[in-house]
């Protein structure tokens, strides 16, 4: 976000990206920032997206000009500003290049001291380490006793098992080879975390030194100021953290250096020199930096073995679906062996990890010294608060490509995308994160040390910073966009998502969609509040009859909607309360009834609400109990879908009248809301097939000698995927009211062609298919509550009877 070489202060711009606040549009944003500047600007801003307002600003008056805009109603991105008469880090070849060096080199002022060392940690991590390296040798002694077990049953029973003859010699060899056959296998599951196992992980890009220089420069530097060995490889990747690690094994002497491309977009120079520190600080001791490793590694050894399934899981899933009883008996026994294996395994972990975690906190606050000592004290705090919110702003980026993901987009750039949901959090949203930092206290559980302390150990070193470059971090790197394109198809794939990059989309799109899902869920929220979710979709009053209807006796009737919605709020809430607690257990006394009734024993303590009996004929009367307590409930909600379906329908016939509405764009909205008002039937059909097809895949799974399951569930399965592929065609006449020339099923995800199509897969599509439809369903609620509620607001002001809605707060 901004350059480094012939400056020294940063340059930023501000830039409009056809983004409003919530509440706000385009209209009255536009009014108000025509008072605010004058026509000529207003209508050189409102031409398109990606508009600079202002160029060459620092950092403070680019923020301080951003919130001006904001209370707008404008929202506003601060990017870097790249002076075309200044040198610049980005595309830096010959003198730019080489003046993009100087400038690093600059920043360096003097020698890092770095405080000493801990005794603790010193005399903690020979033993450590030592104890660490214990654990799996301890397992490996178990594992090779069991063999050796084996060994002597067979050298010493072999005559035993065959000095007979008859059916006693048939028994004997029967047992002799089941406990052959048995401790065969428990060895080798117990061999097994020997094996290499994949996993799905995101792999990094690497980066070219020829093509970063500045970066590289930057990196051998740091490197050298704080007496650690210079990385031999730089890689980045899609997280908001950075690593530091031996390329190839504890005696190695290569260091790969992973940057998280999340660090370049939100930080600032100085904040990334002092991760760079900390990261290097973990390898400035010639044993730490292999202790350190020993460490992680069995931390990450153990965990791997524990949680992850790898090849020989499958192969005993897959001998346990054969037909023939031999398999079946040997998938058992090498499912039990798996299982104590793993049991092995995790007894050792925790002791391993009580060992290491002490050692692994003072490790970070060792780590912490040379990064206090390059960058200073006060340096220190802002970049771990910085590093709080673009985690949070991460975790937002990921969220938001799950949702894109599911409305059938891939966006381009998630780096990018965690970035700017950090710089967009509230100043309320960002005491909040950092103040349930501040609250959290160190546990010996904890792998790193608690922020508050760490943070104080830096105010008590009152160190003076040793580099002082201001500029965001982000002009460091030359193709950051193409780098971080490259990252997210990573990602994808690591997520079994094996995308091409032609696949994605840019992430300004999703963004956009993002905030106006945001802003039209907020509207109905604001209108419909508590009573949002009622079990019956309200239908809108007809055209014909609301045009007979005069505008004062139309105003007047939606007072006295609004006044009874409010005066019955109350009751309708409880209500509510009490349907959702009557769907939850008919829900559930419906499941265990399957399960009985398909041989399965049921604890009716194991569900989420505990169920009073397992017995097949009392689960019958508690569900017709339940379901008569049901049809009350919702009879009761039906007068309060009646009173919001007129009041829906009389605010949105106000709004049209008094202009507050496009009349056409308004009988889009209405036409679109009762066509998906017309897939509910297909829904819920879906949605009960898909609780079924649950069901009987768990079946099929705990009884696989049951071809008769797989068949059940099989069958159900293409029940499931011919009521998607009806609700798709339902979905193909509706025109998407928020995309020019679309439909509703253009914004649907689609399964790959070629995709498996098993039980599982078609039930993870049809709840994807279900999600989907919500999300739209709530989105057009949301557009129509928009029109609504500015209508109610408008009346409002000259009938002060007029209520604004329901105050329950939404679900």
């Amino acid at each position: 976000m901004g350059e480094i070489a012939g400056q020294r202060q940063a340059s930023f711009k501000v830039v409009f990206e056809g983004r409003f606040a919530p509440g706000r549009d385009r209209a009255s944003v536009q009014k108000a920032f025509r008072t605010r500047f004058g026509e000529a600007n207003t209508q050189a801003v409102f031409i398109g997206r990606d508009v600079t307002l202002k160029a060459g600003l620092t950092q403070k008056q680019a923020r301080e000009f951003q919130q001006e805009l904001k209370k707008l109603g404008m929202l506003t991105v601060v990017a870097a500003f790249v002076d075309p008469k200044a040198a610049r880090v980005a595309g830096s070849k010959g003198a730019r290049a080489a003046e993009a060096v100087d400038d690093l080199d600059a920043a360096f002022k003097g020698r890092v001291i770095p405080p000493p060392m801990s005794r603790r940690y010193l005399l903690a991590l020979l033993p450590v380490t030592l104890a660490m390296l214990l654990m799996p040798l301890v397992y490996l002694g178990i594992t090779l006793l069991c063999a050796y077990g084996v060994y002597w049953f067979a050298t010493e029973n072999v005559l035993w098992a065959t000095d007979a003859r008859g059916p006693l010699l048939y028994l004997k060899l029967t047992g002799f080879g089941t406990v052959m056959l048995g401790g065969t296998l428990l060895t080798g599951f117990l061999l097994r975390p020997f094996l290499p196992i994949g996993a799905r992980r995101p792999e990094p890009v690497r980066l070219e030194p020829h093509r970063e220089r500045a970066l590289f420069h930057l990196v051998d530097r740091v490197a050298t100021a704080i007496g650690a060995p210079v990385p031999h490889e730089i890689w980045v990747d899609t997280e908001a953290h950075a690593s530091a690690r031996l390329s190839r094994g504890v005696f190695s002497r290569r260091l790969t250096l992973t940057i998280g491309l999340p660090l370049f977009y939100g930080l600032d120079v100085q904040m990334l020199v002092g991760i760079l520190a900390h990261e290097f600080g973990h390898f400035a001791q010639r044993f730490g930096i292999r202790a350190s490793y020993i460490v992680n590694s069995l931390n990450l050894w153990f965990h791997r073995r524990i949680y992850e399934r790898d090849r020989w899981d499958d192969l005993v899933d897959y001998l346990a679906r054969k037909d023939l009883r031999a398999l079946q008996l040997a998938a058992w026994i090498a499912g039990l062996g798996s299982w104590l294996c793993r049991r092995l395994l995790l007894g050792l972990a925790a002791a391993a990890r009580l060992l290491s975690l002490s050692l692994s906190r003072q490790m970070e606050l060792d780590a912490d010294r040379y990064e206090i000592a390059l960058v200073g004290s006060t340096q220190y705090r802002s970049t771990a608060e910085a590093l709080r919110i673009l985690a949070a702003g991460h975790h937002l980026a990921v969220q938001e490509l799950v949702d894109a993901f599911d409305g059938g987009k891939l966006a381009d750039n998630l780096p990018r995308l965690a970035a700017t949901k950090a710089a967009s959090l509230t100043a309320d949203d960002r005491k909040r994160i950092l103040a349930g930092v501040e609250r959290l206290n160190g546990s010996v559980f904890d792998t790193h040390p608690p922020d508050r302390a760490r943070i104080e150990r830096a105010v008590d070193a009152d160190a003076e910073p040793q580099f002082v470059l201001e500029g965001p971090a982000v002009g460091l790197l030359t193709e950051i966009d193409r780098l971080s394109r490259l990252a997210t198809v990573q990602w994808y794939r690591s997520h079994g998502l094996n995308v091409a990059p032609a696949a994605l989309q840019p992430v300004a799109g999703t963004e956009a969609e993002s905030n106006t899902f945001a802003r039209v869920i907020q509207m109905r929220t604001d209108y419909f509040g508590g009573l949002v979710n009622l079990p019956q979709r309200a239908r809108l009053v007809p055209q014909a009859t609301l045009k007979e209807i005069k505008d004062g006796e139309l105003s007047a009737s939606l007072s006295a909607r609004v006044a009874e919605l409010r005066k019955r709020e109350g009751e309708f809430g409880d209500a509510l309360k009490d349907l959702s607690t009557q769907r939850e257990y008919l829900r559930y006394y419906r499941q265990a009834l399957f399960l009985r009734r398909a041989g399965m024993d049921v604890n009716p303590a194991a569900f989420p609400v505990r169920l009073e009996t397992a017995d097949p004929a009392a689960i019958e009367r508690k569900l017709a109990a339940h379901q008569e307590s049901e049809a009350e409930l919702r009879s009761l909600l039906a007068g309060c879908t009646d009173l919001q379906e007129q009041r829906l329908s009389y605010a949105l016939e106000l709004a049209a009248r008094q202009g507050l509405a496009d009349r056409y764009a308004l009988d889009k909205l209405r036409r679109i809301y009762a066509a998906i008002g017309d897939t509910e039937k297909d829904a819920e059909a879906l949605h009960a097939s898909a609780a079924r097809l649950e069901l009987l895949i768990r079946l099929a799974s705990v009884f696989p000698d049951d071809p008769k399951r797989a068949r059940d569930a099989v069958s159900e399965a293409n029940v499931n995927e011919q009521l998607q592929m009806g609700l798709r065609r339902d979905l193909q006449n509706i025109p998407d009211p928020f995309a020019e020339n679309a439909t509703l099923s253009d914004s649907l995800h689609r399964a790959p062609a070629g995709s498996p199509r098993n039980a599982v897969t078609v039930l993870e599509e049809g709840m994807r298919l279900l999600r989907q439809l919500a999300r739209i369903d709530a989105m057009v609620d949301g557009a129509l509550a928009e029109f609504a509620l500015a209508a109610e607001r408008a009346l409002s002001g000259t009938n002060r009877k007029l209520d604004a809605g329901p105050k329950t707060a939404a679900r």
